[in-house]
């Protein structure tokens, strides 16, 4: 058995997970803002993770105000000000 302790550098995906980054990075690669067939795949993709996330947060039905960015951390600040709550 192998014990890995530095995950606050790097941690193993979930094989769901590296799944799905390998499908939208290679199949599924639109742009989610255009309205073309893999704009729209993509957009899926993305209403898809608000509800999963606000189904977790127990805030089902309001995924519409969950906003995914990609450099969140940097847009608000590694301390966490500026987020909502």
């Amino acid at each position: 058995m192998e014990a890995y302790f530095d995950n606050s550098a790097t941690t193993r995906v979930l094989d769901s997970v590296k799944d799905i980054v390998v499908k939208t990075m290679t199949e599924d690669y639109g742009n989610a803002a255009a309205k073309h067939s893999k704009g729209m795949v993509a957009e899926n993709y993305i209403k898809q993770a608000r509800a999963e996330i606000a189904k977790t947060l127990k805030v089902a039905g309001q995924g519409d105000f969950i906003h995914l960015r990609r450099h969140g951390v940097q847009q608000y600040g590694s301390d966490g000000h500026g987020l909502r709550q």
